[in-house]
């Protein structure tokens, strides 16, 4: 299961995925260092503030960029005849569960219903569309929109509902309108093969200087990397 996986750290600057061996073009980076999130992954938001935190103390750019991924599964109702294997994978995710509340907690977020799976590809166009047009109003966007979905404040799926968000943000929403019926679809999906091409494949993702590491447990790698690698690394 991908949500057991979140302190996994791949470094693949020479690793060719599917998509770059089919001639997709990995995805140029732009900034220092980038975010790839789901606003559905609970764990995307628990890195969103410290990765935010990160880029204002070193002075970087954090790109911040949608990646669709797996919803978190629910674990099934215990049974007594039950497998060694079953039984492990209910206790994984009741561990991570767990976790969430306890990191939340620690950041003082709130975070319910960490099962849903709604269609975040009206909240992947906003994002899309703030990083090529107004990148300094990308962090507001985020922090709106992911606090509001998870106090269950904010429906990702009703119409309208990111036009909305952008329009507060000092965007023409009736533009966005426009590009998410007719253009954002192709994009978002361009994208994502880009990242895939790139070593991307979950989130919350952080991509710097050609090394893909999984979960906001990597942060202290990504400072090690970005301060001029100085001292032994922090593994």
């Amino acid at each position: 299961m991908w949500d057991t996986i979140e302190s996994t750290a791949v470094a693949m600057p020479e690793v060719k995925s599917a998509e770059a061996a089919a001639g997709v073009a990995p995805y140029e980076f732009r900034g220092s260092v980038c975010l790839c999130l789901d606003l559905k992954n609970p764990l995307s938001y628990l890195a969103l503030k410290p990765a935010f935190a990160l880029a204002d103390e070193l002075g970087i750019v954090l790109e911040c960029l949608p990646f669709a991924a797996a919803a978190l599964k629910a674990p099934m109702a215990a049974r007594p005849d039950d497998e060694r294997g079953t039984r492990h994978r209910r206790l994984r995710a009741e561990y991570l569960a767990r976790d969430i509340a306890r990191y939340a907690a620690v950041q003082s977020l709130v975070i319910r219903g960490i099962y849903r799976s709604p269609d975040t590809s009206a909240f992947a166009a906003g994002l899309h569309w703030l990083d090529a047009r107004r990148p300094d109003r990308v962090r507001d966007y985020l922090l709106t929109v992911f606090d509001g979905y998870w106090r269950e404040a904010f429906d990702v799926e009703a119409p309208g509902a990111i036009g909305r968000v952008l329009r507060q943000l000092g965007e023409d929403d009736e533009a966005f309108a426009s590009y998410a019926g007719d253009e954002a679809p192709a994009a978002t999906a361009n994208l994502r093969q880009k990242l895939v091409a790139a070593g991307v494949f979950n989130v919350p993702s952080f991509v710097v200087q050609g090394q893909v590491f999984l979960g906001r447990a990597h942060l202290p790698m990504v400072r090690w990397l970005l301060t001029g690698r100085r001292g032994p690394p922090p593994v």
